[in-house]
């Protein structure tokens, strides 16, 4: 699911602040249940694009509406703000300052994350902190947790994370948490060659495209396909 261009993070609870750089950079490391997963370094290439390093675009997806684990769903405003309808359309009703709602759906739209509460009225995720979560897969709970100044970022339960084995069907650029490509100082971009084997941690949506966390990074999830019958 896409849920705002902040920071996500994977794992048994790994809380990120926000920010531009990738959560997983070639050389750095990452845990995933206290085991520490090395970062593998890809290929670096001049961010001019070829056709030898295309990439297979991603199709248009609608935004997704999630139920909340509503038990675990409260947020309060960090100062007045707007109600909005279900489109994202700013209403004239006021949410005052440090009022607590309890939080039942997920949606985004125009690149904002809003919070269903009662009366199918939601609030912006830039207004509000707290922590909101919903179940991702019958492994996984996702948290969004917003801090004091509105600022978003993930973490994910995962008690049971499963690895898969992949394989790139196409050359594929790494990108960072927010969907752009993973540029270095130097301006260039890092890429994985066709049939590279990749292990993949878990999806994730960043606006309507969809990318595997991986050791290398952030691919996109139409240029990996998993290796059948592989030994995990």
């Amino acid at each position: 699911m896409r849920l705002n261009k902040k920071v996500i993070g994977i794992t048994l609870v790994v809380g990120l602040m926000s920010g531009s750089s990738p959560v997983f950079a070639a050389g750095e490391n990452f845990k995933i249940n206290n085991s520490t997963i090395k970062v593998n370094p890809a290929v670096k290439i001049k961010s001019t694009k070829t056709k030898k390093d295309k990439i297979i675009p991603d199709e248009e997806e609608p935004n997704q509406l999630l139920n909340t684990i509503v038990n675990s769903s409260k947020v309060s405003l960090n100062h007045k703000a707007n109600f909005y309808n279900s489109e994202g359309k700013k209403q004239k009703k006021i949410a005052k300052k440090n009022k607590s709602y309890t939080i039942y759906q997920i949606r985004t739209i125009d690149k904002n994350t809003f919070y269903k509460t009662k009366n199918n009225l939601w609030l912006k995720s830039d207004d509000v902190r707290g922590t909101v979560q919903y179940q991702e897969n019958e492994f996984s709970i996702m948290n969004l947790i917003t801090d004091k100044k509105g600022n978003l970022s993930y973490s994910v339960d995962n008690s049971n994370p499963i690895i898969k084995e992949m394989i790139t069907k196409h050359n594929a650029y790494i990108y960072d948490n927010n969907g752009q490509l993973d540029l270095s100082k130097k301006g260039t971009v890092s890429l994985i060659k066709k049939g590279k084997k990749v292990k993949a941690y878990a999806i994730r949506k960043i606006g309507n495209k969809k990318f595997y966390i991986t050791n290398y990074g952030w691919i996109k999830y139409k240029n990996l396909e998993e290796i059948k019958n592989s030994k995990k």
